[in-house]
Protein backbone atom coordinates (compact mmCIF):
# COMPACT_ATOMS: atom_id res chain seq x y z
CA UNK A 1 0.00 0.00 0.00
CA UNK A 2 1.64 3.77 -0.72
CA UNK A 3 2.85 5.38 2.21
CA UNK A 4 3.93 8.58 1.54
CA UNK A 5 6.66 10.97 3.74
CA UNK A 6 5.43 14.56 4.92
CA UNK A 7 8.28 16.12 6.70
CA UNK A 8 7.16 18.95 8.65
CA UNK A 9 6.16 20.63 12.28
CA UNK A 10 3.88 18.18 14.35
CA UNK A 11 0.41 18.44 16.22
CA UNK A 12 0.67 21.78 17.83
CA UNK A 13 -0.29 24.39 15.41
CA UNK A 14 2.26 26.98 17.06
CA UNK A 15 0.97 29.59 14.00
CA UNK A 16 -2.75 29.28 14.93
CA UNK A 17 -2.14 29.80 18.73
CA UNK A 18 0.37 32.95 17.73
CA UNK A 19 -2.15 34.20 15.77
CA UNK A 20 -4.98 33.92 18.45
CA UNK A 21 -2.82 35.69 20.96
CA UNK A 22 -2.45 38.85 18.55
CA UNK A 23 -5.87 38.96 17.55
CA UNK A 24 -9.04 37.91 19.68
CA UNK A 25 -11.92 36.40 17.64
CA UNK A 26 -15.17 36.97 18.34
CA UNK A 27 -17.59 33.68 18.06
CA UNK A 28 -21.28 33.42 17.72
CA UNK A 29 -23.47 32.36 21.24
CA UNK A 30 -24.06 29.35 19.60
CA UNK A 31 -21.64 28.66 17.29
CA UNK A 32 -19.35 25.46 17.82
CA UNK A 33 -16.05 24.28 16.38
CA UNK A 34 -15.93 21.60 14.69
CA UNK A 35 -12.54 19.23 15.65
CA UNK A 36 -12.34 16.33 13.59
CA UNK A 37 -9.49 13.82 14.23
CA UNK A 38 -8.37 11.14 11.30
CA UNK A 39 -6.24 8.60 13.11
CA UNK A 40 -3.63 7.55 10.97
CA UNK A 41 -1.98 3.90 10.82
CA UNK A 42 1.51 3.00 10.35
CA UNK A 43 2.53 6.26 9.29
CA UNK A 44 6.09 6.22 8.98
CA UNK A 45 8.27 7.04 12.06
CA UNK A 46 10.39 9.14 10.09
CA UNK A 47 8.25 11.26 9.24
CA UNK A 48 5.67 14.01 10.53
CA UNK A 49 2.08 14.88 9.37
CA UNK A 50 2.13 18.62 8.83
CA UNK A 51 -1.48 19.90 10.25
CA UNK A 52 -3.06 22.53 8.46
CA UNK A 53 -6.05 22.49 9.87
CA UNK A 54 -7.79 21.04 6.88
CA UNK A 55 -8.46 18.09 5.03
CA UNK A 56 -4.93 16.72 3.77
CA UNK A 57 -4.66 15.16 0.29
CA UNK A 58 -2.30 12.38 1.11
CA UNK A 59 -3.14 8.17 1.21
CA UNK A 60 -3.08 7.43 3.92
CA UNK A 61 -3.97 4.52 5.79
CA UNK A 62 -7.01 5.36 8.87
CA UNK A 63 -7.71 3.11 11.77
CA UNK A 64 -11.19 2.94 13.22
CA UNK A 65 -12.02 1.93 16.73
CA UNK A 66 -9.96 4.60 18.10
CA UNK A 67 -11.10 5.85 21.36
CA UNK A 68 -10.62 10.06 22.07
CA UNK A 69 -11.12 11.78 25.08
CA UNK A 70 -11.52 15.81 24.77
CA UNK A 71 -10.35 17.99 28.21
CA UNK A 72 -10.83 21.54 28.60
CA UNK A 73 -7.38 22.80 29.50
CA UNK A 74 -8.01 26.71 28.75
CA UNK A 75 -7.02 27.87 32.45
CA UNK A 76 -4.05 25.75 32.95
CA UNK A 77 -2.64 26.64 29.49
CA UNK A 78 -3.21 31.05 30.00
CA UNK A 79 -1.73 30.13 33.63
CA UNK A 80 1.27 28.87 32.14
CA UNK A 81 1.31 31.50 29.08
CA UNK A 82 0.61 34.62 30.87
CA UNK A 83 3.47 33.46 33.86
CA UNK A 84 6.13 33.03 30.65
CA UNK A 85 5.08 35.80 28.69
CA UNK A 86 6.22 38.25 31.33
CA UNK A 87 9.61 37.62 30.59
CA UNK A 88 9.62 35.53 27.18
CA UNK A 89 8.56 35.91 23.63
CA UNK A 90 5.38 35.60 22.71
CA UNK A 91 6.57 32.38 20.92
CA UNK A 92 8.47 31.09 23.73
CA UNK A 93 5.09 31.53 26.18
CA UNK A 94 3.31 29.35 23.70
CA UNK A 95 5.51 26.66 23.67
CA UNK A 96 5.64 26.44 27.46
CA UNK A 97 2.16 26.81 27.61
CA UNK A 98 1.68 24.03 25.47
CA UNK A 99 4.71 21.70 27.62
CA UNK A 100 2.70 22.67 30.49
CA UNK A 101 -0.79 20.74 29.56
CA UNK A 102 0.42 18.60 26.77
CA UNK A 103 1.50 15.80 29.61
CA UNK A 104 2.88 11.95 28.36
CA UNK A 105 1.24 10.42 25.62
CA UNK A 106 -1.77 8.76 26.73
CA UNK A 107 -2.25 10.35 30.44
CA UNK A 108 -4.92 12.12 31.22
CA UNK A 109 -4.59 15.66 32.79
CA UNK A 110 -4.99 15.43 37.14
CA UNK A 111 -8.37 16.62 38.27
CA UNK A 112 -9.87 16.84 34.74
CA UNK A 113 -13.19 15.08 33.26
CA UNK A 114 -13.31 15.07 29.62
CA UNK A 115 -15.66 17.49 28.00
CA UNK A 116 -16.71 14.85 25.45
CA UNK A 117 -15.22 11.14 24.07
CA UNK A 118 -15.43 9.75 20.69
CA UNK A 119 -14.10 7.15 18.74
CA UNK A 120 -13.08 6.77 15.34
CA UNK A 121 -15.50 5.42 13.07
CA UNK A 122 -15.04 3.29 9.85
CA UNK A 123 -12.72 6.00 7.93
CA UNK A 124 -10.19 6.28 10.87
CA UNK A 125 -12.28 9.54 12.12
CA UNK A 126 -14.02 10.91 15.02
CA UNK A 127 -15.30 14.45 15.18
CA UNK A 128 -15.80 16.79 18.02
CA UNK A 129 -18.36 19.59 18.46
CA UNK A 130 -16.75 21.90 20.97
CA UNK A 131 -17.17 25.41 22.37
CA UNK A 132 -14.88 28.39 20.77
CA UNK A 133 -15.09 29.96 24.41
CA UNK A 134 -14.16 28.63 27.66
CA UNK A 135 -15.42 31.93 30.10
CA UNK A 136 -14.15 34.28 28.43
CA UNK A 137 -10.97 33.41 27.29
CA UNK A 138 -10.53 31.45 23.96
CA UNK A 139 -10.76 27.91 24.40
CA UNK A 140 -7.46 25.30 24.88
CA UNK A 141 -8.66 21.55 24.03
CA UNK A 142 -6.62 18.74 25.07
CA UNK A 143 -7.12 15.34 23.56
CA UNK A 144 -5.97 12.53 24.61
CA UNK A 145 -5.88 8.89 23.15
CA UNK A 146 -7.40 5.74 25.23
CA UNK A 147 -4.92 2.59 25.18
CA UNK A 148 -6.20 -0.10 22.57
CA UNK A 149 -4.99 -3.55 22.14
CA UNK A 150 -4.11 -3.20 18.51
CA UNK A 151 -2.12 -0.54 18.88
CA UNK A 152 1.71 -0.44 19.70
CA UNK A 153 2.18 3.17 20.41
CA UNK A 154 -0.06 5.79 21.08
CA UNK A 155 -0.56 9.56 19.42
CA UNK A 156 1.17 12.01 21.08
CA UNK A 157 -1.30 14.02 23.34
CA UNK A 158 -2.53 17.00 21.26
CA UNK A 159 -3.19 20.74 22.15
CA UNK A 160 -5.43 22.77 20.19
CA UNK A 161 -5.85 26.62 21.05
CA UNK A 162 -8.55 28.27 19.44
CA UNK A 163 -8.95 30.36 17.18
CA UNK A 164 -7.63 28.47 13.86
CA UNK A 165 -6.68 30.04 10.95
CA UNK A 166 -6.68 29.30 7.86
CA UNK A 167 -2.72 29.38 6.63
CA UNK A 168 -1.91 32.44 5.34
CA UNK A 169 -5.33 33.91 5.93
CA UNK A 170 -7.00 35.77 7.99
CA UNK A 171 -10.03 33.11 8.02
CA UNK A 172 -10.96 31.55 11.22
CA UNK A 173 -11.32 27.68 10.28
CA UNK A 174 -15.05 26.06 12.52
CA UNK A 175 -13.99 22.81 10.61
CA UNK A 176 -10.93 21.41 12.28
CA UNK A 177 -8.70 18.72 10.88
CA UNK A 178 -6.11 16.94 12.55
CA UNK A 179 -4.27 13.46 12.00
CA UNK A 180 -2.83 12.14 14.63
CA UNK A 181 -0.84 8.89 13.97
CA UNK A 182 0.17 5.25 15.46
CA UNK A 183 1.84 2.32 14.94
CA UNK A 184 0.24 -1.36 15.30
CA UNK A 185 1.20 -4.09 16.53
CA UNK A 186 2.07 -6.72 14.28
CA UNK A 187 -0.45 -9.18 14.21
CA UNK A 188 0.68 -12.70 16.07
CA UNK A 189 -0.21 -15.91 14.23
CA UNK A 190 0.08 -19.29 15.76
CA UNK A 191 -0.41 -23.09 14.91
CA UNK A 192 -0.48 -25.79 17.13
CA UNK A 193 -1.41 -29.24 17.33
CA UNK A 194 -4.37 -29.67 20.11
CA UNK A 195 -4.48 -33.55 20.28
CA UNK A 196 -3.71 -34.27 23.48
CA UNK A 197 -1.81 -37.80 24.78
CA UNK A 198 -0.85 -37.77 28.60
CA UNK A 199 -2.35 -34.47 29.29
CA UNK A 200 0.12 -32.69 26.79
CA UNK A 201 0.66 -32.39 23.47
CA UNK A 202 0.75 -35.40 20.72
CA UNK A 203 3.00 -35.29 18.40
CA UNK A 204 3.15 -38.92 17.61
CA UNK A 205 0.53 -40.43 15.19
CA UNK A 206 -0.31 -43.63 13.39
CA UNK A 207 -1.25 -43.61 10.25
CA UNK A 208 -4.52 -42.96 9.40
CA UNK A 209 -5.26 -41.82 12.81
CA UNK A 210 -7.03 -37.88 13.39
CA UNK A 211 -4.36 -35.21 14.06
CA UNK A 212 -6.20 -32.18 15.40
CA UNK A 213 -4.87 -28.77 14.54
CA UNK A 214 -5.66 -24.98 15.15
CA UNK A 215 -4.77 -22.03 13.19
CA UNK A 216 -4.89 -19.04 15.12
CA UNK A 217 -4.36 -14.93 14.39
CA UNK A 218 -6.26 -11.43 15.77
CA UNK A 219 -8.10 -9.70 13.82
CA UNK A 220 -6.32 -6.49 12.50
CA UNK A 221 -7.43 -3.28 14.55
CA UNK A 222 -8.56 -1.55 11.10
CA UNK A 223 -10.62 -4.68 10.19
CA UNK A 224 -13.76 -2.23 10.00
CA UNK A 225 -11.93 0.51 8.08
CA UNK A 226 -13.30 2.05 5.04
CA UNK A 227 -11.82 4.57 2.45
CA UNK A 228 -12.96 6.72 -0.72
CA UNK A 229 -12.39 5.89 -3.88
CA UNK A 230 -12.83 7.32 -7.36
CA UNK A 231 -13.26 10.66 -6.26
CA UNK A 232 -16.59 10.56 -5.61
CA UNK A 233 -16.97 10.38 -1.77
CA UNK A 234 -17.67 6.16 -2.39
CA UNK A 235 -16.44 4.21 1.10
CA UNK A 236 -15.01 0.91 0.19
CA UNK A 237 -14.12 -1.75 2.89
CA UNK A 238 -10.13 -1.47 3.37
CA UNK A 239 -10.41 -5.68 3.24
CA UNK A 240 -11.66 -8.21 1.47
CA UNK A 241 -9.18 -10.24 1.95
CA UNK A 242 -8.34 -12.87 5.16
CA UNK A 243 -7.26 -16.21 5.09
CA UNK A 244 -6.16 -18.77 6.72
CA UNK A 245 -3.75 -21.30 4.48
CA UNK A 246 -1.39 -24.42 4.91
CA UNK A 247 0.53 -26.21 3.04
CA UNK A 248 1.89 -29.82 3.23
CA UNK A 249 3.38 -32.41 1.19
CA UNK A 250 0.75 -34.33 -0.44
CA UNK A 251 2.70 -37.88 -0.07
CA UNK A 252 2.68 -36.91 3.77
CA UNK A 253 -0.11 -35.95 4.90
CA UNK A 254 -4.15 -35.31 4.01
CA UNK A 255 -6.91 -33.01 4.82
CA UNK A 256 -10.08 -34.53 6.39
CA UNK A 257 -12.02 -32.16 3.84
CA UNK A 258 -15.33 -32.63 5.87
CA UNK A 259 -17.15 -29.96 6.67
CA UNK A 260 -18.19 -31.61 9.98
CA UNK A 261 -14.29 -32.14 11.04
CA UNK A 262 -13.72 -28.16 10.87
CA UNK A 263 -14.97 -24.38 11.83
CA UNK A 264 -14.10 -21.32 12.05
CA UNK A 265 -14.65 -19.01 15.50
CA UNK A 266 -13.97 -15.90 17.27
CA UNK A 267 -13.32 -15.50 20.78
CA UNK A 268 -16.45 -14.76 22.68
CA UNK A 269 -17.73 -17.68 21.76
CA UNK A 270 -18.93 -16.55 18.09
CA UNK A 271 -18.77 -19.57 15.22
CA UNK A 272 -18.72 -18.40 11.92
CA UNK A 273 -20.83 -20.37 9.23
CA UNK A 274 -19.01 -22.38 6.51
CA UNK A 275 -20.17 -21.46 2.44
CA UNK A 276 -22.30 -18.33 4.09
CA UNK A 277 -19.38 -16.49 6.02
CA UNK A 278 -15.95 -18.47 4.91
CA UNK A 279 -15.12 -21.23 2.74
CA UNK A 280 -12.25 -24.05 2.35
CA UNK A 281 -10.39 -24.86 -0.79
CA UNK A 282 -7.79 -27.49 -1.09
CA UNK A 283 -5.15 -27.08 -4.33
CA UNK A 284 -2.94 -29.71 -5.12
CA UNK A 285 0.56 -28.38 -6.67
CA UNK A 286 1.69 -31.67 -8.41
CA UNK A 287 4.88 -29.83 -9.48
CA UNK A 288 6.00 -29.27 -6.19
CA UNK A 289 4.27 -32.24 -4.65
CA UNK A 290 2.35 -30.21 -2.10
CA UNK A 291 -1.24 -29.25 -1.30
CA UNK A 292 -2.59 -26.40 0.20
CA UNK A 293 -5.43 -25.82 2.39
CA UNK A 294 -6.54 -22.23 2.31
CA UNK A 295 -9.35 -20.83 4.28
CA UNK A 296 -10.97 -18.00 3.35
CA UNK A 297 -13.29 -15.38 4.92
CA UNK A 298 -16.56 -14.37 2.52
CA UNK A 299 -17.68 -10.46 2.24
CA UNK A 300 -20.05 -11.61 5.04
CA UNK A 301 -17.54 -13.20 7.10
CA UNK A 302 -15.06 -10.68 7.07
CA UNK A 303 -18.52 -7.78 7.84
CA UNK A 304 -19.24 -9.45 10.97
CA UNK A 305 -15.61 -9.26 12.04
CA UNK A 306 -15.98 -5.65 12.40
CA UNK A 307 -17.18 -5.70 16.14
CA UNK A 308 -14.42 -8.19 17.12
CA UNK A 309 -11.26 -6.29 15.95
CA UNK A 310 -8.18 -7.08 18.30
CA UNK A 311 -9.57 -10.20 19.04
CA UNK A 312 -8.72 -13.71 18.67
CA UNK A 313 -9.68 -15.87 15.40
CA UNK A 314 -9.24 -19.32 15.02
CA UNK A 315 -9.73 -22.63 12.65
CA UNK A 316 -10.14 -26.04 13.67
CA UNK A 317 -9.27 -28.94 11.19
CA UNK A 318 -8.19 -32.12 10.95
CA UNK A 319 -5.49 -34.00 8.86
CA UNK A 320 -4.11 -37.56 8.75
CA UNK A 321 -0.76 -39.24 7.91
CA UNK A 322 -1.31 -40.96 4.68
CA UNK A 323 2.18 -43.11 4.19
CA UNK A 324 3.79 -45.63 5.45
CA UNK A 325 7.38 -44.03 3.73
CA UNK A 326 7.96 -41.48 6.35
CA UNK A 327 9.00 -43.97 9.66
CA UNK A 328 10.90 -41.97 11.82
CA UNK A 329 11.10 -39.04 9.46
CA UNK A 330 9.58 -35.52 10.45
CA UNK A 331 6.44 -34.45 9.09
CA UNK A 332 5.89 -30.88 8.45
CA UNK A 333 3.11 -28.05 7.44
CA UNK A 334 3.62 -25.28 8.12
CA UNK A 335 0.60 -22.35 7.74
CA UNK A 336 0.05 -18.79 7.57
CA UNK A 337 -2.68 -15.83 7.57
CA UNK A 338 -3.05 -13.53 4.37
CA UNK A 339 -5.12 -9.97 4.98
CA UNK A 340 -5.35 -7.46 2.46
CA UNK A 341 -6.95 -6.45 -0.94
CA UNK A 342 -7.38 -8.34 -3.87
CA UNK A 343 -7.83 -4.78 -6.06
CA UNK A 344 -11.17 -5.58 -6.85
CA UNK A 345 -13.09 -2.55 -5.15
CA UNK A 346 -11.31 0.15 -6.58
CA UNK A 347 -8.68 -0.07 -3.61
CA UNK A 348 -5.51 -0.56 -4.78
CA UNK A 349 -4.47 -4.01 -4.47
CA UNK A 350 -2.47 -4.92 -0.95
CA UNK A 351 -1.43 -7.97 1.27
CA UNK A 352 -0.05 -8.49 4.34
CA UNK A 353 1.11 -11.73 5.37
CA UNK A 354 1.80 -13.25 8.94
CA UNK A 355 5.11 -14.78 10.04
CA UNK A 356 4.57 -18.60 9.52
CA UNK A 357 4.27 -21.24 11.94
CA UNK A 358 4.37 -24.78 11.38
CA UNK A 359 3.65 -28.02 13.51
CA UNK A 360 5.86 -31.41 13.13
CA UNK A 361 4.40 -34.84 13.57
CA UNK A 362 6.13 -38.18 13.38
CA UNK A 363 4.53 -41.85 13.12
CA UNK A 364 7.17 -44.94 14.55
CA UNK A 365 7.08 -48.37 13.86
CA UNK A 366 9.57 -51.73 14.61
CA UNK A 367 11.61 -54.63 12.76
CA UNK A 368 11.66 -58.32 13.90
CA UNK A 369 13.44 -61.07 11.56
CA UNK A 370 12.04 -64.69 11.81
CA UNK A 371 13.97 -67.35 11.95
CA UNK A 372 15.01 -71.26 12.55
CA UNK A 373 15.25 -72.15 16.34
CA UNK A 374 18.50 -73.93 16.11
CA UNK A 375 19.83 -72.20 12.79
CA UNK A 376 19.64 -68.77 13.44
CA UNK A 377 21.30 -67.41 10.15
CA UNK A 378 17.98 -69.04 8.54
CA UNK A 379 14.97 -66.50 7.74
CA UNK A 380 12.00 -67.76 7.30
CA UNK A 381 9.21 -67.17 4.98
CA UNK A 382 5.50 -67.22 5.28
CA UNK A 383 4.90 -66.27 8.53
CA UNK A 384 2.05 -64.34 9.19
CA UNK A 385 1.65 -61.43 12.19
CA UNK A 386 -1.33 -59.01 13.75
CA UNK A 387 -0.44 -56.03 15.63
CA UNK A 388 -2.85 -56.06 18.06
CA UNK A 389 -2.92 -53.62 21.65
CA UNK A 390 -2.59 -56.44 24.30
CA UNK A 391 -2.78 -60.54 24.74
CA UNK A 392 -6.51 -59.58 25.68
CA UNK A 393 -8.66 -61.98 23.39
CA UNK A 394 -10.43 -58.94 22.79
CA UNK A 395 -7.43 -56.74 22.35
CA UNK A 396 -7.97 -54.44 19.05
CA UNK A 397 -5.94 -55.37 15.70
CA UNK A 398 -3.97 -52.53 14.05
CA UNK A 399 -5.13 -51.58 10.45
CA UNK A 400 -1.79 -49.94 8.71
CA UNK A 401 -3.71 -47.97 6.04
CA UNK A 402 -4.55 -44.39 5.70
CA UNK A 403 -8.51 -44.79 5.48
CA UNK A 404 -10.59 -47.13 7.31
CA UNK A 405 -9.65 -46.45 11.02
CA UNK A 406 -6.43 -47.18 12.89
CA UNK A 407 -7.96 -49.90 14.87
CA UNK A 408 -10.20 -52.64 14.78
CA UNK A 409 -12.09 -55.60 16.21
CA UNK A 410 -12.11 -57.88 13.52
CA UNK A 411 -9.44 -59.88 12.34
CA UNK A 412 -11.00 -59.87 8.93
CA UNK A 413 -10.19 -56.29 8.56
CA UNK A 414 -6.81 -56.40 9.86
CA UNK A 415 -3.29 -55.69 8.39
CA UNK A 416 -1.66 -59.04 8.09
CA UNK A 417 2.30 -59.06 8.11
CA UNK A 418 3.77 -62.02 5.94
CA UNK A 419 7.49 -62.31 6.03
CA UNK A 420 9.40 -62.99 2.84
CA UNK A 421 12.78 -65.08 1.47
CA UNK A 422 14.32 -62.58 4.22
CA UNK A 423 11.92 -63.27 7.18
CA UNK A 424 11.31 -59.55 8.12
CA UNK A 425 8.33 -58.40 9.56
CA UNK A 426 8.48 -54.89 8.70
CA UNK A 427 5.98 -53.04 11.23
CA UNK A 428 5.55 -49.68 9.91
CA UNK A 429 2.80 -46.52 10.96
CA UNK A 430 2.34 -46.49 14.59
CA UNK A 431 2.02 -44.15 16.98
CA UNK A 432 4.80 -44.66 20.20
CA UNK A 433 3.61 -47.01 22.84
CA UNK A 434 3.99 -51.03 23.78
CA UNK A 435 2.60 -53.50 21.61
CA UNK A 436 1.79 -57.21 20.87
CA UNK A 437 2.94 -58.80 17.75
CA UNK A 438 0.79 -62.30 17.81
CA UNK A 439 2.02 -64.98 15.02
CA UNK A 440 -1.15 -66.56 13.11
CA UNK A 441 0.74 -68.47 10.48
CA UNK A 442 3.70 -70.32 10.61
CA UNK A 443 6.15 -71.03 8.19
CA UNK A 444 5.28 -74.33 6.57
CA UNK A 445 7.44 -77.58 8.01
CA UNK A 446 7.10 -75.30 11.36
CA UNK A 447 5.03 -75.63 14.27
CA UNK A 448 2.86 -72.02 15.39
CA UNK A 449 3.14 -71.12 19.23
CA UNK A 450 0.16 -71.01 21.05
CA UNK A 451 -0.67 -69.11 24.39
CA UNK A 452 2.17 -66.97 25.73
CA UNK A 453 4.21 -67.98 23.19
CA UNK A 454 2.41 -66.64 20.50
CA UNK A 455 2.87 -63.06 21.30
CA UNK A 456 6.14 -61.05 20.86
CA UNK A 457 5.99 -57.40 22.95
CA UNK A 458 7.81 -54.80 21.47
CA UNK A 459 7.85 -50.81 22.27
CA UNK A 460 7.06 -48.20 19.42
CA UNK A 461 9.55 -44.91 20.26
CA UNK A 462 11.42 -42.39 18.70
CA UNK A 463 13.90 -44.24 15.85
CA UNK A 464 12.75 -47.38 17.23
CA UNK A 465 12.34 -48.54 13.47
CA UNK A 466 15.70 -46.86 12.55
CA UNK A 467 17.78 -48.36 15.69
CA UNK A 468 16.55 -51.78 14.98
CA UNK A 469 16.38 -52.24 10.95
CA UNK A 470 20.08 -53.31 11.13
CA UNK A 471 19.67 -56.47 13.55
CA UNK A 472 16.53 -56.53 14.36
CA UNK A 473 15.39 -58.63 17.30
CA UNK A 474 14.86 -63.01 15.96
CA UNK A 475 11.37 -64.42 16.29
CA UNK A 476 12.46 -68.60 16.03
CA UNK A 477 9.97 -70.76 15.02
CA UNK A 478 10.79 -74.69 15.88
CA UNK A 479 9.92 -77.31 12.87
CA UNK A 480 7.53 -80.04 13.28
CA UNK A 481 8.73 -83.09 15.16
CA UNK A 482 10.71 -81.03 17.73
CA UNK A 483 7.98 -79.63 19.73
CA UNK A 484 9.08 -77.86 23.50
CA UNK A 485 6.89 -77.27 25.50
CA UNK A 486 7.03 -74.00 28.26
CA UNK A 487 10.51 -74.16 29.40
CA UNK A 488 11.22 -77.93 28.30
CA UNK A 489 14.07 -79.71 26.03
CA UNK A 490 11.67 -81.34 23.49
CA UNK A 491 9.81 -84.81 23.13
CA UNK A 492 12.43 -86.68 22.60
CA UNK A 493 14.50 -86.34 25.52
CA UNK A 494 11.19 -87.53 27.73
CA UNK A 495 10.83 -90.59 25.16
CA UNK A 496 14.76 -91.80 25.91
CA UNK A 497 14.24 -91.12 29.62
CA UNK A 498 10.44 -93.48 29.48
CA UNK A 499 13.06 -96.21 27.62
CA UNK A 500 15.73 -96.16 30.05
CA UNK A 501 13.17 -96.25 32.68
CA UNK A 502 11.27 -99.04 31.98
CA UNK A 503 15.11 -101.01 30.86
CA UNK A 504 16.07 -99.94 34.54
CA UNK A 505 12.61 -101.78 35.98
CA UNK A 506 13.28 -105.08 33.88
CA UNK A 507 16.59 -105.67 34.88
CA UNK A 508 15.05 -104.57 39.01
CA UNK A 509 12.91 -107.53 38.82
CA UNK A 510 15.48 -110.00 36.66
CA UNK A 511 17.71 -109.60 39.35
CA UNK A 512 14.50 -109.98 42.15
CA UNK A 513 13.83 -113.41 40.73
CA UNK A 514 17.50 -114.83 40.82
CA UNK A 515 17.88 -114.30 44.31
CA UNK A 516 14.58 -115.50 44.83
Amino acid sequence: MKKIKVFALLATLFVSVFSNLLAPTVYAAEENVSITLHKVKDYDADGTITNTGEILDEDFDFLPGITFDAYDVTTEYYAAYDESVATKTVSEAISDAVVAVRGEAGVTPVGKSAVDTKTTTADGSATFELNPKSGTRDAVYLFVEQASDGVETIADNLVVSLPIYKQNTDEVLTDIHLYPKNTTKDIPFDKEITSQKNSAKQTDFSIGQTINYQLKTTIPADIAATRLVNDNDQAQKLYNVFQFVDTFQSEQLSFINDAATFSVAVADGVTLTNDDDYTVMVTVATDKGTTTVTTALTAAGIDKLAAFANKEISFDYQMKINSLEYIDTDIVNTAKAIFGNDGTTDIDKWEKETPPDSETVKTGGYKFVKVDVNNKAKTLEGAEFFVRKSTAADAEYFVATADGGVWTTKKSEATKYTTKTNGIVDVKGLEYGTYQLQEITPPTGYALPTGPAAYTEFVVDENSYTTNSTTPPKIVNTPKGFLPSTGGAGIILFVALGVAMVGLAGVYFTSRRKVA
